[in-house]
């Protein structure tokens, strides 16, 4: 299958700016006409982010990246944010995620809204482009301990993502085992691409976090991206440049209101018993 069409998106110079400057030890002064160059370089490859593909049997994909208003028993969030999927929405149609990546097992961020206090089963499931369901797990919301974004990674036992596939997932707060059409859902896509021979080598070449951080956004790698950046905000949450970094990237992608909030840890995983139940796909 071949690469995503891509489309020309705006980023935030800040975010450029950061990458570019974030490995200069403290100190040193760059050149100015260098800095500019870096600077303007970046910005000009920043810019593309991928287009949803069109599989072969559903046309373009469509998701859902926030999570509708509550009823019923379903938990009521603890914040105003809701339940909702660090992944970008194209323009058009409307909030449609889609990101690419590089990874055979790739990590999912989402912001959840509840906490230990509250308890209700999360389920996520990955299905391939034939329906099939690659991987099912569920969590509780006991395993988190304040609201806040998790991340959810594939474990390495399963089957690693085809390159060229694309996969949707489906993350569902469920509020009623007996009767699942009233989960809290969000979903959305993701397709493992293929690396250039050039990437490859410039990876292979990185020796730090943001160098590879500078090639993932360059190739238009959500996933990676997102991944990189939310693991330096983990390890260094007092790095400014991290967190100007985090908070102008969810910025590009319209999801500012999630930025300063907290990396949560979540969660223990284990199989669905109930999955007979899930609404139909």
């Amino acid at each position: 299958m071949p690469r995503p069409q891509r489309r020309l998106q705006p980023f935030v110079l800040a975010f450029v700016v950061a990458v570019a400057c974030v490995g200069l030890p403290l100190g040193t002064e760059a050149q100015p006409a260098r800095e500019s160059w870096v600077a303007q370089s970046l910005i000009d490859r920043l810019r593309w982010i991928f287009f949803p593909p069109k599989t072969s049997n559903r046309g373009a994909p469509s998701g859902r990246r926030k999570g509708g208003a509550t009823h019923g028993i379903c938990p009521t969030p603890l914040s105003a944010i809701p339940l909702t999927a660090l992944v970008p929405a194209s323009p058009t149609p409307p909030d449609q995620p889609m990101g690419a990546t590089l990874s055979d097992h790739p990590t999912f961020w989402f912001y959840v809204p509840y906490s230990a206090r509250l308890q209700r089963p999360i389920e996520f499931v990955l299905i391939d482009e034939q329906e099939n369901d690659v991987y099912t797990r569920t969590f509780l919301t006991t395993d988190i301990a304040k609201p806040g974004v998790i991340s959810l990674s594939l474990p390495k036992t399963v089957p690693a993502l085809q390159v060229g596939q694309s996969y949707r997932w489906v993350l569902s707060v469920i509020c009623d085992r007996g009767n699942r059409s009233g989960d809290i859902t969000i979903n959305g896509w993701i397709q493992r691409v293929q690396p250039d021979a050039t990437l490859t080598t410039q990876l292979k070449q990185a020796t730090t976090p943001e160098q590879r951080l500078s090639l993932y956004a360059d190739h238009g790698l959500w996933y990676d991206t997102l991944t990189t950046l939310a693991e330096l905000r983990r390890q260094r949450p007092t790095d400014l440049a991290v967190t100007a970094n985090w908070d102008t990237l969810l910025q590009s992608v319209e999801l500012e209101t999630i930025a300063p909030e907290p990396l949560s840890p979540c969660c223990k995983l284990a199989p669905v018993r109930d999955s007979a139940n899930r609404p139909a796909k």
